[in-house]
């Protein structure tokens, strides 16, 4: 979809399992946009691919854009039609970039962006790129040679959480530039879904250490202790209260 690639063109890249819910939101989003992009979507409505890591580097294949916008199903840009000349414009001119996102948390746990998640508004609009320590999963972007190198870890996380701030810990390892830019953007998600994240959050933590803020709390040697315990008791919390 849209014009031939350029130098700096974007490809757009999502994988949904709903399609008349992709459809009716972010492609009917893409849709009014006027800069040109490249779009591959991935049906996996038949659960082909078991985790986004695998699915994301599967999409790369065929990805040819300079940048790579990786996007739920759920996200949408509103009426602004410029939004992807805008973002495409304010990404070119960062340096030394690793994985640009639009929203996450900085190396303090302050949250940062300016977006519409579950109905409520988060963040505020500082104008300027944020240097933060991991984006949230929903809507990022990065150089396609950096994801190129660097590839989604599709065997510690095999699963659907956690495959972006582990990519933003390895580019921040190798002495690149993790960003938030607070351009608003609507999260058409009713939940936060936390189920299953024990796990992914133990392996996290046993890779990396030390302290790490995630859009699904944080991740350090306390959680790490308190998780057994935790995780014997989800299955009643998820019983008494299933929402």
């Amino acid at each position: 979809m849209g014009n031939r690639p350029k130098p700096t063109m974007l490809t757009v890249v999502t994988v949904y399992n709903k399609k008349d819910f992709f459809e009716r939101v972010l492609l009917d989003s893409l849709k009014k946009q006027t800069a040109p992009f490249e779009l591959v979507a991935i049906d996996n409505s038949e659960q082909r691919y078991k985790s986004a890591a695998q699915a994301y580097n599967a999409a790369l294949e065929d990805a040819h854009g300079d940048y790579v916008l990786f996007a739920h199903q759920d996200v949408d840009f509103g009426d602004d039609a410029d939004w992807l000349r805008r973002i495409e414009e304010k990404i070119v001119a960062l340096d030394n970039i690793g994985v640009v996102g639009f929203a996450g948390f900085d190396f303090e746990g302050k949250f940062r962006g300016r977006i519409s998640s579950c109905g409520e508004i988060l963040g505020t609009d500082t104008g300027d790129a944020i240097p933060i320590q991991t984006v949230d999963g929903f809507l990022f972007a990065l150089p396609r040679s950096v994801v190129t190198t660097f590839r989604f870890d599709e065997k510690t996380f095999d699963g659907w959480h956690l495959y972006s701030d582990d990519l933003c810990m390895r580019t921040y390892q190798a002495g690149l530039t993790n960003y938030v830019l607070p351009e608003f953007v609507y999260h058409r998600s009713t939940a936060t879904n936390f189920r299953g994240t024990i796990p992914y959050k133990r392996r996290f933590y046993k890779k990396f250490g030390g302290t790490t803020f995630t859009s699904i709390g944080t991740i350090n040697e306390r959680f790490y202790l308190k998780s057994f315990a935790q995780e014997i008791l989800e299955p009643l919390f998820q019983f008494v209260f299933p929402d």
